[in-house]
């Protein structure tokens, strides 16, 4: 064991005494100390029809704007790492998407990829946003390369992006059934820990009460996640907006970059070549022994990347 996989672990244990021995409250000591790291406000925005965004700001509107989108199931908290490393920069718009984290979460909703990419345009229209960077993971790099291909956009960046395939992945290989374990109906300790090491190529340690507390916010809205989940792939294993993207891929004038993990066992890096023959110009970069999260798992190489490249 590295040393610093010690210290981590003895800075856990530290805290979840601090914490009083609840995943819950250790969970919020640690997002709430790393969202103070990157000068990070917790805010709220009605966007009509009775939906509303929660989304972290640090408020530097001099700054180029910067807009965040997570991937399915996922939350905003997932781009802290990355944060710490660009907010002195740029103004960060970090949202849960809605029917994620702390946004509205009805059932009964349109969440296609077009549907969201209209949302997102009211959230910004309402932030006086305009011409952004938008940078979107996994399902939000499809948002946020539709949103581009709608709306005036400033620069895209899409880190292992959901869309065009070129190759199967590890976890599209073993079929619909096993990537519905993996990512709907996470109840137990065990389902979640299969969870982060699909995610992840060296999942981090995670105490068992942070464990615990992040299963059952995830088995809270496993039967919405399994709706939205409709709304994005077909019983064949298709992409439901497939026909859709090569149409929104041309209509995209702003410069692009592809970040992808060498190490991505939910969509295979392969598809970086799918992306770039979609979107002529568009730059690749690979981050090596990162998995399907590189600003997680990788935040410093991911920020020097999208610094490479935001300066060109």
């Amino acid at each position: 064991m590295t040393p610093k996989r010690v210290l981590l672990i003895l800075v856990m244990t530290l805290l979840a005494v601090i914490a009083g021995c609840s995943g819950e409250n250790l969970y919020d000591l640690l997002t709430n100390f790393s969202r103070h790291q990157s000068r990070l406000v917790q805010k709220n925005q009605p966007i009509g029809g009775h939906l509303h965004m929660a989304y972290f700001d640090n408020n530097l509107p001099d700054k180029p704007t910067m807009v965040l989108l997570h991937g399915f199931g996922a939350q905003k908290e997932v781009w802290l790492p990355l944060a710490k490393r660009l907010h002195a920069d740029y103004r960060l718009i970090i949202p849960d998407l809605v029917g994620d984290g702390e946004s509205s979460k009805p059932m009964e909703l349109d969440y296609s990829i077009g549907a969201q990419a209209r949302r997102l345009h009211r959230f910004l229209t309402r932030l006086h946003i305009r011409r952004p960077i938008v940078v979107g993971n996994s399902m939000g790099g499809a948002i946020a390369l539709v949103y581009a291909s709608r709306y005036p956009t400033e620069r895209l960046v899409l880190i292992d992006p959901l869309g065009f395939e070129s190759k199967k992945s590890y976890l599209e290989e073993q079929g619909i059934a096993e990537a519905e374990k993996v990512f709907l109906g996470i109840c137990s300790r065990k389902d979640m820990a299969h969870f982060l090491g699909m995610v992840y190529d060296h999942p981090p340690y995670v105490p068992g009460i942070l464990l615990d507390y992040m299963t059952r916010r995830k088995c809270a809205v496993s039967r919405l996640d399994t709706r939205k989940a409709r709304s994005l792939y077909r019983t064949d294993g298709g992409w439901v907006f497939a026909r859709m993207l090569p149409g929104a891929a041309r209509r995209v004038q702003s410069p692009v970059l592809i970040l992808w993990g060498t190490e991505d066992k939910i969509l295979n890096p392969a598809n970086a070549t799918a992306f770039r023959r979609h979107l002529p110009g568009s730059q690749v970069v690979y981050i090596p022994h990162a998995g399907h999260v590189p600003m997680m798992e990788k935040p410093d190489q991911t920020a020097a990347a999208m610094r490479t490249f935001l300066r060109l």
